[in-house]
């Protein structure tokens, strides 16, 4: 699955962000990506988030990074691979920013906010901006739009099936049950507790989690 949705996630991608580089307005956002504050780079909570992302972007210390390593070849240069998937990994991070940005440069030009008012993070630039960036955008939102977030979905999913996998096995090991049934209360189980997230309160709930398990959970769990 994940040698398919990958591959897939990259060109879709690469899609939206040359289409974005297209719109009006993209230049403002180009030129508020590559002109940062320099100053919070004295900011302890921005050092905390940057740990956070690349850990957590990296999959280091998580089951991700194992599950993929363990279909590995035995022969296999694990530094050469080690340095691949961070080459990889912060190019496209850096490709997608030029995309996303020239999205809220558009935004910002037909909104008349500035970008700084009109970027949020997390669910907030997830669902809420990019969703009234495309409802602005014409017809060209009924393409890129179901593109954006099926790149969403493709990029859960595959997480998911690795943080699963680990999991998975340790169940079906320690209580000697078949895999399908440890597949299935492992699933079960996470639905439940996903279902907090709908409620009413859920994005506030969602909010909290996180920040807590990005910035600090990850980075105190690897230390």
């Amino acid at each position: 699955v994940v040698s398919v949705l990958i591959p897939l996630l990259f060109i879709m991608m690469a899609i939206i962000v040359i289409y974005a580089l297209t719109l009006p307005g993209m230049w403002d956002g180009v030129t508020a990506l590559l002109n940062p504050n320099w100053n919070l780079l004295l900011d302890i909570n921005v050092w905390l988030a940057a740990f956070g992302q690349i850990i957590f972007s990296l999959s280091m210390g998580q089951a991700i990074a194992v599950t993929y390593a363990s279909y590995l070849p035995k022969e296999s240069r694990l530094i050469d691979n080690v340095l691949i998937v961070v080459l990889s990994n912060s190019s496209f991070e850096i490709f997608t920013a030029f995309g996303v940005f020239s999205i809220l440069g558009f935004m910002s030009l037909t909104s008349g906010l500035a970008i700084n008012e009109i970027a949020t993070s997390g669910t907030g630039l997830l669902f809420v901006v990019f969703p009234e960036i495309f409802n602005v955008m014409g017809n060209a939102a009924y393409v890129i739009g179901p593109i954006f977030f099926l790149c969403v979905f493709f990029a859960g999913i595959t997480s998911a099936l690795a943080f699963l996998e680990p999991m998975t096995l340790a169940v079906s090991k320690k209580f000697r049950m078949p895999r399908i049934r440890s597949v299935t209360i492992l699933c079960i189980f996470g639905l439940l507790l996903s279902l907090i997230y709908t409620t009413g309160s859920g994005n506030f709930i969602l909010t909290i989690a996180d920040e807590f398990i990005n910035q600090f959970g990850i980075l105190l769990a690897v230390i």
